[in-house]
């Protein structure tokens, strides 16, 4: 007999619920949570994408930064050996690895400071990828309040994550698929090539992190669960011919 399941969200709203005589529902913090998302005006985002897609070219000087992989920074030299081969050009790891997304929306939003503000990267897995890592679409300024449901940190209210997934593929649909182009056309090719014929000996679990990492964007799979959702990138990558 399995054990009872208690959700602490779900606790909270009840004894609201319960103590101000009104049902207070996830779904109410649902509604008002998505338009409390603060995000970089469009104008901002075409510039500064256009700008990241320049600097992504070999010859460009300007640095690009990616977020460090494995516990304490322990992964990174794979990871940078990997994107090199993969983008023909080298990259830099972000010193603490929020400084790059920090200071793009510091500097779109110069005259506000947030409180209590949380910095989200929207689409998960994908901070060891230096077109999203930094990318002015992929950031934005989460309401701590709400950031636990976006389900970054908890799997109590998948609804929302749904909601939030769907509200940030629908924002950003231009983005991604120009994104989703460049990934496809050039560089998940680039990568199964690297993986048939490895530079650099990497290891099973560390291609599986990078095939999601440097996945496209698909939303019927990022509404799913984070496994699934891993297993249907890796089935994606594995149907590529090189």
């Amino acid at each position: 007999m399995e054990g009872k399941v208690k959700n602490s969200y779900e606790e909270v709203f009840k004894a609201l619920s319960e103590q101000k005589g009104v049902e207070i529902k996830p779904e109410d913090l649902f509604e008002v949570g998505l338009d409390q998302i603060i995000r970089i005006d469009d104008t901002t985002i075409r510039e500064g994408w256009k700008n990241l897609i320049e600097n992504m070219n070999s010859s460009s000087n300007e640095k690009v930064f990616v977020r460090s992989h494995g516990r304490n920074g322990s992964g990174s030299e794979p990871l940078l050996q990997l994107l090199e081969a993969v983008f023909g050009r080298s990259f830099c790891l972000d010193k603490s690895n929020n400084s790059k997304p920090k200071s793009i929306l510091k500097n779109a939003f110069k005259d506000i400071d947030y409180k209590d503000y949380q910095i989200s990267h929207i689409f998960e897995e994908r901070t060891n990828n230096p077109l999203l890592f930094g990318a002015p679409w992929m950031v934005c300024y989460t309401p701590k309040i709400i950031d636990p449901f976006t389900g970054h940190e908890s799997q109590g209210f998948p609804e929302f994550r749904e909601k939030f997934v769907k509200w940030a593929y629908n924002k950003n649909e231009e983005y991604i698929k120009k994104y989703n182009d460049l990934i496809k056309n050039d560089y998940w090719p680039k990568l199964k090539s690297e993986f048939e014929n490895p530079h650099y000996d990497y290891d099973e679990k560390f291609k599986t992190h990078m095939i999601a990492a440097l996945a496209p964007i698909v939303l019927d799979y990022e509404l799913q669960s984070r496994n699934d959702r891993i297993k249907n990138y890796k089935k994606m990558f594995d149907d590529i011919i090189t």
